[in-house]
């Protein structure tokens, strides 16, 4: 879920995600995140599902997106798809002493997110936690292969090979003086 009330909650997540009775997910995620514990119920339930899960990044993965996508065994990006990491974020109205428990609390959350990245990509959950905090407290990007550089992503997407017909039909238009080819046919001609 997402403060905006907009995004995926947890609960529909997890309750569709547990109702896929298949060998293969491919999770396509394009999200700016949301709530650190929505997020954290998702990477367990995407961990504890039995299938093999394959995270592809399309175009953003921030903020909670960016550990929910680090629960698939694989995580694919575009390459100019980013994730971006920061500290987790909170609000609250109250006394000093309020902020300090907020403060504390978001200490802890941001602690555990850095030791996922940690698990996926390698290195100290300390260092993780400096990328989260850097450029001011906003964070750091990391797009495309920067990504796969890192280690919180296993490679670029792949980008297929697309065959434009067009052409192909034309010229078994012209060849076969107007009759219509099946498109089996047209493959056959053209292969």
């Amino acid at each position: 879920g997402d403060p905006w009330g907009q995004g995926t909650t947890a609960k529909d997540f997890v309750l569709q995600l547990r109702a896929l009775e298949v060998s293969r997910i491919n999770l396509h995620i394009n999200s700016p995140g949301g709530y650190v514990d929505d997020a954290l119920a998702m990477y367990a339930a995407i961990q504890q599902h039995p299938a093999t899960v394959t995270a592809i990044v399309e175009s953003v993965a921030a903020s909670a997106a960016s550990f929910v996508a680090l629960a698939a065994e694989r995580v694919l990006i575009a390459k100019n798809a980013r994730i971006m990491i920061h500290d987790a974020h909170g609000l609250a109205i109250g006394d000093a002493k309020t902020m300090r428990t907020l403060a504390d609390y978001l200490d802890e959350e941001s602690d555990n997110i850095a030791s996922i990245y940690a698990d996926k990509a390698g290195g100290e959950p300390g260092r993780w936690r400096e990328a989260m905090q850097a450029n001011d407290g906003v964070g750091t990007t990391y797009r495309g292969q920067e990504a796969v550089d890192a280690g919180l992503a296993d490679a670029l997407m792949a980008i297929p090979q697309k065959r434009n017909l067009v052409p192909m039909r034309a010229a078994a238009l012209t060849r076969n003086a107007g009759r219509t080819m099946s498109q089996s046919n047209l493959d056959k001609l053209h292969s």
